[in-house]
């Protein structure tokens, strides 16, 4: 399943919820004592857009193989 395109955006809901929002609907709801949580979901297109320009674009030397296969891991299990 693919996830729901970025951008998202943390915001306060009505009735003491934080939420993540985009522009295809709410991502998450979350209680107010999670807003470090919802502001972290929030980031999450970014985050995975920037491990795969840092996967593309930066040169790995023999001993950063494993940041390499790190990245290849965390990319692939956003894309499940």
């Amino acid at each position: 399943m693919k996830h729901t395109p970025g951008p998202w955006e943390w915001r306060s809901i009505d009735g003491g919820w934080d939420g993540v929002d985009s522009s295809y609907g709410l991502i998450c709801k979350l209680s107010l004592n999670n807003r470090a949580n919802a502001r972290l979901i929030a980031t999450a297109p970014k985050l995975l857009k920037a491990c795969k320009a840092a996967l593309a674009k930066c040169p790995f030397p023999v001993g950063a193989a494993l940041v390499k296969e790190q990245l290849q891991i965390v990319i692939a299990e956003a894309e499940e």
